[in-house]
């Protein structure tokens, strides 16, 4: 058959060969039945389906990850109008867990002002509020806590405070219960200002 045949010069030992390249009889029929085009037809249906479905969950991933960025950006500027008001506050805004005993979890800068410790004494255990609190007033502070804890209810407290450098100061403390799954309260979280 013309034009399905291809011819290729190769030097080779100080002669020219000639390589030809030409289908035997019945392969041009063969190729052009329905069998050989049906896997091969299989295939890019399938290789379309798989693109198809790549090119879906790439749209979908690029979706979610411009969600998170913005949600990510509107978490991060609560943080901070949330930092800055907190910095604001006369006094000090806290959260404090309660399981055996009260664990201060947050305290604002606010509290340095107070009672001369620097806020992360107090996270890491190094100062703690009862040590602090005058000796007088304990009794009351703890009963007022633990009503709060144990009823759920809003706590309200007058005491009296000894700062690091010794002088006393009256603070009012206001603070709500959070409570968990359960139902039972774990968190205090409230303000305390020096009155």
């Amino acid at each position: 058959r013309q034009g399905m045949s291809y011819e290729m010069p190769l030097p080779f030992g100080g002669r020219e060969w000639r390589i030809l390249y030409r289908p035997y009889p019945g392969w041009v029929s063969e190729q052009l039945g329905s069998a050989p085009w049906f896997p091969t037809i299989s295939v890019l249906v399938v290789a379309a389906l798989v693109a198809g479905f790549v090119e879906v969950l790439g749209r979908r991933a690029k979706h979610i990850a411009r969600e998170v960025a913005e949600r990510t950006m509107e978490l991060s500027e609560s943080r901070r109008q949330l930092s800055n008001l907190l910095h604001s506050l006369p006094g000090m805004a806290y959260r404090c867990e309660y399981e055996q005993e009260l664990r201060v979890l947050y305290i604002s800068v606010g509290v340095q002002a107070i009672t001369g410790y620097p806020p992360e004494d107090f996270t890491l255990g190094r100062v703690h509020f009862r040590d602090l609190v005058h000796p007088g007033d304990v009794a009351r502070v703890r009963a007022a806590t633990l009503a709060c804890l144990r009823e759920g209810t809003e706590l309200e407290v007058e005491y009296r405070l000894r700062a690091r450098d010794g002088t006393e100061r009256w603070l009012l403390s206001r603070a709500r219960c959070v409570q968990i799954d359960d139902g039972r309260p774990r968190f205090i979280e409230g303000l305390a200002v020096d009155i």
